[in-house]
């Protein structure tokens, strides 16, 4: 659902309603146009609590998705996995990106083929987020 179209529809009904009873109820005018955007801010307000709640869980979901397929990957492909989530999300975790980039530059840097403490480093990561948010 698009919440800045649904705010946009609730906000100019509610001034055209506050505007027309103002001019039918004359000594209380300013009263109403003051109600019109107490319900206007109102309902802006809920749907960004809405939708910073759906982006929050949305994030949880991913984390947990990830943080499962741990078994059902290789390291490899875990680490990838794990670092297009952090680069993905590196606004809201900036510090575990950061981390994350360490971990990578460790494995880039390195000619062992066996990845799995980088690994186990990045589902700690991972695990953090998808606790962090519940």
């Amino acid at each position: 659902m698009n919440y800045l179209l649904l705010l946009t529809i609730v906000s100019a009904i509610c001034s055209i309603l506050g505007f027309f009873s103002a001019k039918f109820i004359n000594e209380r005018r300013w009263l109403w146009l003051i109600v019109v955007f107490i319900l206007t801010f109102a309902s802006g307000y809920a749907v960004y609590s809405n939708s910073e709640l759906n982006r929050i869980k949305n994030i949880q979901r991913q984390a947990n998705a990830i943080y499962e397929d741990y078994y059902h990957c290789s390291y490899e492909e875990f680490i990838q996995e794990a670092l297009t989530f952090l680069e993905e999300n590196k606004d809201e975790y900036s510090d575990s990106y950061y981390r994350a980039k360490q971990i990578d530059s460790v494995v880039n840097s390195s000619a062992v083929k066996f990845y799995s403490e980088e690994a186990i480093k990045l589902r700690g990561i991972i695990k953090g987020i998808a606790t962090l948010n519940k």
